[in-house]
């Protein structure tokens, strides 16, 4: 666990850092000096992104996770999956290329009455998806040397310092949205250039091939079954969690999305320890899973959920007692305010994530990887449906429930399905004590 700590720790520094930033920018900067209209634009434009970019990945961040102990010798030639992890999600890019120009009208008809904005934006959609699919391949490579730091650096740091640039730029010469707009991808594009040439950098011999002959042909089933479940599985959890902002776009509009976007980024902070966690634990997961050593994975896994839990708790206190604080001192506050129940719905939500620690990942590098279809699938439609029901209700605090209820359940049967099929779970007599705490300092 020492370079998992070491990792971990400078890792958090660096989200927390980047958390600053963001809050500075997402929280102040953004509000002063955009319009809730074009923050929803930009959040709209970036998770529809993500969904993009996780297709065209086909799967490739999770498996090079997943198979990476099967290829790793003395010799470096295993090294040689990183030509690999750049070829296949340019394939599934110029996929989601097409895919993305025969539904182009269908999008366009569902955004036009409420966001034309982004309609009128569309054609940024293709650039955003190229910049991030390679930055969260290239984040998984890493991940495997077990160097998290750096893409983690330029990921929370130098994509916020460069955001902070562009808008106050935007505000001080005043120069046009769309202007702003091609800056903004352009940022992207940076931040991928970086991190590409601090891979290869590290990496001694990242050029050399893996021959399909090489690997086993029951490797290859297996892989080839691993990426058809993740890929669905994967494309179903991404648009479960942005679902909501998609949903609020096309139902209530652009300045509803950024004033949900600004409540969520406060929600956010809860997990930000949770992701640098699980991204160093998780080649460590993969390799005791495939060693089938399930003494070190239960270790692990109440090691992770406890100090998730303690670190969690303790932010969500901090965030929900000074709620009405927060959006007294943000520009435009009594507008932003609207989402105050936001933040408490996606703030428990982000709680109970953290607090079931790494049961999805324990179910995605085991032998019953095919589960998270069938939670994803499951959880997509309760997402869709909740989302249908609650937003006319309730509007973006309906979004934020129907959030929170997706995620609940989601871990919940991850919790079930781990144990049943392991008979492991996370829980101690600590986290009792620390969920006790937690209500005492709420009340």
């Amino acid at each position: 666990m020492g370079i998992v700590i070491r990792q971990s720790f400078r890792s958090t520094l660096i989200t927390y850092a980047g958390a600053a930033l963001g809050a500075m920018t997402v929280v102040w900067l953004f509000p002063k000096v955009l319009t809730p209209e074009q923050i929803g634009l930009t959040r709209l434009l970036l998770e529809t992104s993500v969904i993009f970019a996780f297709f065209a990945q086909l799967g490739t961040a999770n498996a090079v996770v997943r198979y990476f102990p099967y290829f790793k010798d003395n010799s470096g030639r295993h090294q040689g999956i990183i030509i690999y992890a750049a070829f296949v999600p340019f394939i599934g890019f110029l996929l989601v290329t097409a895919v993305y120009f025969i539904f182009r009208t269908a999008i366009s008809s569902y955004f036009e009455k409420q966001s034309a904005l982004f309609v009128t934006y569309l054609f940024f959609l293709l650039p955003l998806t190229f910049f991030n699919v390679y930055l969260s391949v290239a984040e998984a490579l890493s991940s495997t040397f077990l160097r998290i730091v750096i893409p983690r650096l330029i990921r929370e740091v130098g994509i916020r310092v460069m955001m902070i640039l562009i808008t106050v730029f935007f505000s001080v010469f005043g120069f046009d949205f769309t202007t702003y707009l091609y800056l903004y991808v352009g940022v992207y594009g940076i931040a991928l250039l970086v991190n590409t040439f601090y891979l290869l950098k590290q990496i001694k011999k990242p050029f050399q091939w893996i021959l399909p002959a090489d690997i086993p042909k029951n490797t290859w089933k297996e892989m080839g079954s691993f990426l058809v479940f993740m890929i669905l599985a994967g494309l179903g959890s991404t648009l479960v969690t942005k679902i909501d902002i998609i949903m609020i776009s096309g139902m209530l509009g652009l300045s509803f999305t950024g004033i949900y976007s600004i409540a969520f980024f406060m929600a956010a902070a809860i997990e930000m320890p949770a992701r640098s966690v699980v991204q160093i634990t998780s080649p460590i997961l993969s390799e005791h899973i495939k060693q089938e050593e399930w003494n070190q994975v239960e270790k692990l896994y109440k090691q992770v959920t406890l100090n998730q839990f303690i670190v969690g708790g303790f932010l969500f206190l901090l965030l929900w007692i000074n709620i009405d604080n927060i959006f007294e001192i943000i520009p435009k506050g009594h507008i932003y305010s609207q989402g105050k129940y936001v933040v408490l719905f996606v703030g428990l939500a982000k709680l109970f994530d953290v607090i079931t620690g790494i049961n999805l990942s324990i179910i995605a590098y085991s032998k019953y990887f095919r589960f998270s279809l069938f939670l994803v699938v499951f959880l997509l439609v309760l997402t869709i449906i909740t989302n249908k029901l609650f937003i006319p209700l309730w509007g973006i605090s309906g979004a934020a429930f129907a959030t929170a209820l997706s995620v609940f359940l989601n871990n919940l049967a991850a919790l079930i399905i781990v144990y049943l099929k392991s008979r492991i779970h996370p829980f101690s007599v600590n986290n009792l004590k620390t969920l006790l705490l937690v209500v005492v300092c709420i009340v």
